[in-house]
């Protein structure tokens, strides 16, 4: 279901939105009004089609190269969860803050699980669809940019450099921050993971797209055998690796 969203003026001066293709960009925004109020939606490509391009020649595979594009960019997280797919836009709360948000039936990224960012991303709603006790006066978008970006302090207020003799302040402020760390390392672990997605995608398709060479990367000659490494392979040390690994992957 559609949902009215916010766009804020600073999105079309942004350089680093600047960088995204025209359509990745609209496929971005459409997504706002796609994705649920915890900014979280089911990874599929039939459903976005429907949602955000119903009226336009956009293919599902030119939405797939979108989605691709935005997880490459670090705009969306894609995940799967029970054998699930599912996508979350990156720093939700920095671009929409509902007024009445409500829960979201939808199993949050991997990496926020049980940590104290998704909940402070999640707010507590009452009855009457306000933030419950405590989160009244903290704004979304100050709340997501200081968990994502600025780490904790590992001492309290009170012993700033630290101390001898911690305090149990102290001691809250240093799981905090490991707990932030933690978080940090997921998340870079998670890019990674894209990335080697990307270049098996691309490995694969430079190898499909190729008329010379087999599935492995390696020539065929006129007479059916094996020659030496195709040249678009040669060109990308360890694409032949990659290209194998992706065929491989395919097969299974």
């Amino acid at each position: 279901m559609a949902r009215i969203r916010s766009i804020k003026p600073g999105f079309f001066t942004s350089e680093d939105v600047a960088e995204l293709p025209l359509r990745a960009r609209l496929t971005w925004i459409g997504l706002w009004t796609h994705c649920d109020d915890q900014g979280r939606a089911k990874d599929n490509v039939k459903l976005i089609k429907a949602a955000v391009w119903p009226l336009d020649q956009v293919t599902l595979s030119d939405i797939e190269d979108d989605l691709a594009t935005l997880a490459k960019c670090g705009r969306i997280v894609r995940y799967e969860v029970d054998g699930k797919n599912y996508l979350a836009v990156t720093n939700w709360h920095d671009h929409q803050s509902p007024n009445r948000p409500t829960r979201s039936k939808l199993p949050p990224p991997p990496e926020e699980s049980g940590s104290t960012h998704a909940q402070s991303s999640e707010p507590a709603v009452s009855k009457h669809g306000g933030l419950m006790s405590g989160e009244e006066g903290i704004g979304e978008e100050g709340r997501g940019a200081r968990a994502r970006d600025n780490p904790p302090p590992e001492h309290c207020p009170k012993h700033p450099s630290g101390t001898l003799d911690p305090c149990g302040a102290c001691g809250t402020a240093k799981r905090q921050r490991a707990k932030w760390e933690a978080e940090q390392s997921g998340r870079s672990k998670l890019a990674d993971l894209e990335r080697q997605r990307l270049e098996l995608k691309a490995a694969r398709m430079a190898v499909a797209a190729c008329r010379i060479c087999d599935s492995d990367g390696y020539r065929t000659q006129p007479d059916g055998t094996r020659g030496g490494v195709c040249d678009h392979v040669r060109r990308e040390p360890g694409a032949r690796e990659r290209a194998f690994a992706a065929t491989e992957g395919a097969a299974s």
